[in-house]
């Protein structure tokens, strides 16, 4: 029968399976610590619900398990984050999950369940430790020792204890040494003084000390909704949504997925991004992790790319966001990028 259950689990995409009694979390109160500390703008999602994160009872009254599942990802396409390539992982790993709840059903009868995924208020890469997926860097990622950090966590919350069945259920997981050391950073394997994520950082949110969410250029580039200020818009390089540089510099941040990046990523260039009107660059982002943000943001960010790189053909195309775009924060964003490209210091 384990052969039988963890074949259908693999089946789903996943590559890694956990199961963990539903205790209370043990970070919790270093997550409201940051939480009280100041969010940047974009960021109150966090507070909001922030008590479901120390029960389970908000989100499936009578949760005993939760299964923490693993989906890898392939490496990053330039220009994007890594989390971009699969498309909306959101809408993979739900599927995944879905499935996974069917299997459950299927072998150990019918569950009340609910399906988590990134958003929701859960503090899961504290329960992937706890499940055995790996460690958490001092990057603040999860770290899988086949996998890296190149995974997208998902959870079903259920409502029967499952823990007497995870010799059937589990796969691709380690020994729970690492359980007791959840705080970010703790359990990193680097020395001190050999830390390349904190090396490659671009813009110093990431150091030996820790690690300052408000200069990530991942948040700049995804979360912020206005003028980009000018360190930040140098150390975008090409970037147009995200940041990957702590992570492809992190000795375990394996990229062994074969999965093909999704074509939608192909298509959207800085040109096609900037002619592209609201409305059809919407439908075009329906289906990636952009989906949910707004497209002002990606068409700041792809005015920033273009300044970077000195593509100066498209001095017309900025010359007409420039004039004619609604957003003010946009057309500062264009008007940068000219300067650089006609030589003129922003």
């Amino acid at each position: 029968m384990t052969n039988d259950v963890q074949s259908e689990v693999r089946s789903l995409g996943l590559v890694a399976l956990a199961v963990v009694g539903a205790d209370p979390p043990m970070t919790y109160d270093v997550f409201c610590a940051s939480v009280a500390s100041g969010l940047p703008e974009g960021l109150g999602y966090l507070q909001q619900h922030a008590a479901c994160r120390r029960s389970f009872e908000d989100l499936l009254p009578g949760t005993q398990s939760l299964l923490v599942a693993a989906m890898a990802l392939p490496p990053a396409v330039e220009g994007w984050g890594r989390f971009c390539v699969l498309g909306d992982y959101h809408d993979r790993m739900r599927a995944a999950l879905r499935g996974l709840a069917a299997v459950i059903e299927k072998h150990f009868g019918v569950i009340a369940w609910r399906a988590c995924v990134d958003s929701a208020p859960i503090l899961e890469r504290e329960w992937a430790v706890r499940g055995g997926l790996g460690w958490i860097g001092h990057q603040r990622m999860l770290l899988h020792p086949d996998w890296g950090s190149a995974l997208i966590l998902g959870e079903l919350l259920v409502n029967r204890d499952l823990t007497p069945h995870q010799g059937c259920l589990e796969f691709g997981t380690m020994a729970g040494e690492f359980a007791p050391r959840l705080h970010p950073g703790a359990a990193c394997r680097c020395s001190v003084g050999h830390r390349p994520c904190v090396n490659a950082c671009p813009t110093g949110a990431l150091t030996d000390d820790g690690y300052c969410l408000r200069r990530c250029l991942a948040y700049w580039t995804t979360q912020h909704r206005g003028p980009m200020p000018e360190p930040y818009a140098r150390a975008m390089g090409s970037t147009l949504w995200g940041c990957d540089h702590c992570q492809r510099t992190c000795p375990a941040a394996h990229y062994a997925s074969t999965a093909a990046p999704h074509p939608v990523l192909d298509a959207l260039t800085p040109e096609c991004i900037l002619d592209t009107s609201q409305k059809q660059l919407r439908k075009k982002l329906t289906h990636t992790p952009m989906a949910g943000a707004h497209p002002h943001i990606l068409q700041r960010n792809a005015c920033l790319v273009i300044g970077n790189l000195r593509q100066t053909r498209y001095v017309a195309l900025l010359e007409h966001v420039e004039e004619t775009h609604p957003c003010g924060w946009v057309r500062d964003a264009a008007q940068r990028s000219l300067h650089c490209l006609k030589g003129i210091a922003p």
